[in-house]
């Protein structure tokens, strides 16, 4: 009798099992058939790739996607401008890519998500103290097409600092009041210079205060006229040292102006072209959180990256160019290899890294192209690249300064 009624119980719950994965299996196939499936997984990916560029919009025109062995083709990805209105951006998007392919190991990301949910059920829960940490992704292949970012800045601050959220950006309405007080100052400085010279037509108040004021904003005028061409000069030309014959050209042209030109004249002459330049191509990186959530970061491998017909837009003077073309961008593995410094523990290196990191990869010899294409000072200037031109000048200036004082230590 207890056989007979273990046996009966087993076949009943065997029977009950059987049902719920039918019906489990019919419940999906209807899903799938009226395309709900397929929209649930559209919003989870445009969700979580919303989260990961700090809350910007993101959409998707159209994917395909496979959960086995992982292949996902999406097409038309925009990157919408994050508070636009804020910051008064001009450009309603960011970026733009017309196709991403991904192909990545999908039975390792279920691998480690069920070992995950075996040893800690609750870490899944969403308000839970200790959240399940993100998957390492063996990503195998990263592809993109017909890539689109328009990249524009207020002040010291690029739109493309907004999707960062490690980084601590200041109100925009300071940074736009200050904008427009720059403004407004420019205008009463051109206002006094008419006024100033309007006064020593007449003849009756010129004193010497007035005469060195409009030195100053002569000089000031032509040190703004200098720098406009050299940077012209500059980003028009691939020669390497063609801003001297241009810089040696202006100065003769400046001083064939008067008959008497002094040292001190020409010294403030270049002084004012110092400041208009430091001025110009000012940039502030903004500050990065202390605290870093360590369940938010996601480890990938990335076996190799192809990046084709890249387009970068920048504004300026209230219009927008294209600063910079890349028909083909390819990053093997070995770029993306974690550097040498970097282990897993206190013996094996590691593997993987944060994704931040490969991304900044990309981006690296994305700066090496454009340089290749001589377009990557114009695009500088331009200001889409003034925080890596920065860096360079400042890497090189003291790599300068350290070969000349040993050749000086050399000498001695």
């Amino acid at each position: 009798m207890m056989l007979l009624f273990l046996w009966n119980a087993s076949m009943n719950i065997l029977s009950t099992l059987i049902q719920s994965i039918l019906g489990f299996i019919l419940f999906y196939s209807v899903c799938a058939y009226m395309g709900w499936v397929h929209r649930l997984q559209w919003w989870f990916i445009e969700t979580k790739l919303s989260e990961a560029w700090n809350g910007a919009n993101v959409t998707i025109g159209s994917f395909e996607f496979q959960w086995f062995p992982g292949h996902i083709v999406a097409h038309n990805s925009i990157i919408h401008t994050p508070q636009r209105k804020e910051w008064n951006w001009s450009s309603p998007i960011i970026a733009r890519v017309g196709k991403v392919e991904l192909e990545w190991n999908m039975w390792d990301v279920l691998y480690q998500l069920m070992q995950s949910f075996l040893q800690n059920p609750s870490s899944f829960l969403p308000n839970a103290s200790n959240p399940v940490q993100p998957p390492k992704v063996d990503c195998y292949t990263v592809q993109a097409s017909d890539v689109q970012v328009f990249v524009e800045r207020r002040q010291q601050i690029f739109n493309v600092y907004l999707l960062d959220p490690s980084l601590i950006l200041p109100n925009p309405e300071t940074i736009m009041t200050a904008a427009s007080t720059t403004d407004s100052s420019n205008q009463n400085g051109h206002h006094n210079k008419e006024n100033i010279e309007s006064i020593g037509s007449d003849g009756s108040s010129s004193t010497t205060h007035t005469s060195a004021t409009c030195d100053e904003l002569e000089a000031e005028q032509q040190a703004q006229e200098l720098m406009t061409q050299l940077l012209e000069a500059m980003s028009n030309t691939k020669k390497k040292d063609a801003w001297r014959e241009v810089l040696t050209q202006k100065l003769r042209e400046l001083q064939g102006r008067k008959t008497t030109v002094s040292l001190q004249e020409g010294v403030k002459v270049i002084t004012k072209v110092g400041q208009a330049v430091a001025k110009s191509t000012q940039v502030m990186m903004p500050l990065r959180k202390d605290e870093t959530d360590e369940n938010s970061i996601v480890y990938c491998r990335i076996g190799r990256v192809r990046l084709r017909h890249i387009r970068i837009f920048t504004r300026g003077a209230g219009t927008w160019k294209s600063s910079g073309v890349i028909p083909q961008l390819i990053v093997r593995a070995a770029e993306l290899c974690p550097p040498m410094s970097s282990f897993e523990d206190a013996t094996l290196p590691a593997l993987y890294q944060p994704l931040d990191k490969l991304v900044e990869v990309v981006w690296k010899r994305v700066l090496t192209e454009l340089a290749k294409s001589g377009q990557l000072l114009d695009t500088a200037m331009g200001e889409v690249l003034g925080l890596a031109m920065q860096k360079t000048t400042n890497a090189n200036a003291a790599g300068a300064g350290e070969q000349s004082s040993s050749l000086s230590t050399a000498s001695l």
